[in-house]
């Protein structure tokens, strides 16, 4: 299996190194694809009218949804691209809403890192934050990353 390696591998990684995101603009089309994809029509997602006699006043986006496109703002970031092996855990909180045509991007920070029984793979932790335009902090959450050492791969980029 040859891998790519642009990705930092799990020495790369330190406590306390932080990252931030490009930004992206959640449209209509993205709550309408994924409530389709999901079954997930409740009109606290889709119906405008039914909102607007609701406190939160308008169609809140999944939270799913919010917090599917931060795990890809991350991805983008390409920090574990070809170096990781698997993701291992995820938690997920909602802080505070999330509308169509808000910008959102990722604050993200390494909170640990541990070795594991294989010498060629090492778990790297980290918390994130998803916030609004207005730096309103919307999902919070934390991954746990199997990712290679940098004595994984042999010069042709396969583990070793």
């Amino acid at each position: 299996m040859h891998l790519n390696t642009a990705g930092l591998y799990y020495e790369d990684f330190s406590v306390g190194c932080g990252f931030v995101s490009a930004a992206r603009v959640i449209a209509p089309a993205d709550v309408e694809t994924f409530s389709r994809l999901t079954r997930d029509a409740n009109p606290i997602h889709t119906d405008a009218a039914h909102m607007s006699t609701h406190p939160l006043g308008r169609p809140v986006v999944h939270g799913m949804l919010v917090a599917a496109l931060g795990v890809g703002l991350i991805a983008e970031l390409g920090l574990t691209r070809g170096t990781l092996v698997a993701m291992l855990a995820q938690h997920i909180e909602y802080k505070s809403p999330v509308y169509v045509g808000d910008t959102v991007h990722v604050k993200m920070e390494v909170i640990d890192k541990r070795d594991t029984r294989h010498p060629s793979r090492g778990i790297v932790t980290y918390r994130y934050e998803i916030m609004n335009d207005a730096n309103v902090i919307a999902v919070v959450g934390t991954n746990t990353n199997m990712v290679f050492r940098k004595n994984a791969l042999n010069q042709n980029g396969d583990e070793k």
